[in-house]
């Protein structure tokens, strides 16, 4: 039953996305909010407001031309599982990983699939006859996912994409795959469970990035969304996602020994701004300003000290989610590891603030 859920969520995606892809941007439940935070962002995408921006890798400096290749991709890449008996695992989206759900163990690889119908073929006055753009050099890449969106010279799987032409009552559409095996992934990044993938074509120009990762089920934590809850993602297979909690005044996040990938602080957004019409939600959101600042005993925090911090509305555009910038926590460990997040509306107005604690590891 999960499989066939899974499966029916896919076919709803990928039949309903058209919209333009960048790759160079990177940034979901309908039910009703209840003091249990069980968001089902994972299988349910949405469009978010805020898309977060990534660096991207340049493999190579493409080769001068008088007039760059005019296409615009219309598909983003897809990718999914396959089991050891051949099966599919879909898994779903949150609002910026792909999340397979399954142990490893049930992977035999990692299938990535891209519509490149709309623009396989190029037309301008210099080429009035439509000219197909070669393909068959572009890869896949697969990275450890870095924090700091920075891939140069980092360990990497390469692997050439194939064609495949698959044939509608009405037309035929082409799209090119790439299977990376299990076996290799763990190999090059042991229990590594948060990952970046580039399509670059045979000149290293990156056209699409994305990112997946492992967790064993959808993130759901018992705690009142109202207080604000705090969540994080650890690199390593062997350590489980957390959820950190007020103790006094500060949330207080402890690091596990491989670090987190990610780290999240959400909250009830209707509750905060008062405002129950969408269009209403999403206009505010649009406005937003987040400041991230080192804490001080005193409230005097001054735009030179603040750090950015990115967010967006998830989960039907009821929940604010802050990504909370994990490289500047381990390194900004001078000042008694304590900070301070405010969320400031287009009038100045604060919307939301918090503060924490934050703890590396030490062995």
């Amino acid at each position: 039953m999960k499989n066939q859920l899974l499966s029916a969520f896919f076919v709803v995606v990928l039949t309903s996305c058209t919209s333009t892809a960048t790759p160079v941007m990177t940034s979901v439940s309908t039910h009703a909010l209840t003091e249990t935070y069980l968001p089902t962002t994972f299988f349910t995408p949405f469009p978010t407001d805020t898309p977060i921006p990534t660096p991207t890798r340049i493999l190579s400096t493409p080769t001068a031309t008088t007039k760059p290749i005019p296409f615009v991709l219309l598909d983003n890449v897809f990718v999914n599982g396959v089991s050891k008996s051949s099966e599919n695992i879909y898994g779903g989206l949150d609002d910026f990983f792909h999340i397979f759900t399954e142990q490893p163990s049930e992977f035999a690889s990692f299938r990535f699939s891209m519509n490149i119908t709309a623009f396989h073929f190029i037309k301008d006055e210099l080429t009035p006859t439509p000219t197909a753009i070669p393909t068959e050099k572009w890869q896949i890449i697969i990275y450890r996912y870095e924090t700091d969106g920075m891939y140069i010279n980092q360990p990497s799987i390469a692997t050439y994409f194939k064609t495949d032409v698959t044939p509608y009552t009405d037309r035929l559409s082409l799209f090119m795959t790439a299977d990376v095996s299990m076996e290799s992934v763990q190999t090059k990044f042991e229990d590594c469970r948060a990952f970046t993938y580039q399509v670059t074509d045979e000149q290293g120009k990156i056209h699409e990035q994305g990112y997946f990762s492992f967790n064993y089920y959808p993130i759901g934590f018992l705690g009142n969304i109202n207080d604000g809850v705090t969540t994080g993602f650890p690199y390593s297979l062997n350590e489980t996602e957390t959820a950190f909690f007020h103790q006094g005044k500060f949330i207080v996040i402890n690091e596990p020994k491989n670090g987190f990938y990610r780290l999240t602080y959400d909250f009830d957004f209707i509750s905060a701004s008062g405002i129950y019409g969408l269009d209403e939600r999403r206009k505010l959101a649009s406005e937003l300003t987040i400041r991230f600042y080192p804490y001080y005993d005193k409230d005097n925090y001054s735009t030179y000290d603040e750090h950015p911090a990115t967010g967006n509305l998830i989960a039907a555009h009821t929940i604010y989610r802050v990504n909370l910038p994990i490289d500047y926590l381990k390194e900004n460990t001078s000042i008694n590891n304590k900070y301070y997040l405010q969320i400031v509306d287009g009038k100045g107005k604060i919307l939301r603030d918090e503060y924490f604690l934050f703890i590396p590891y030490a062995p």
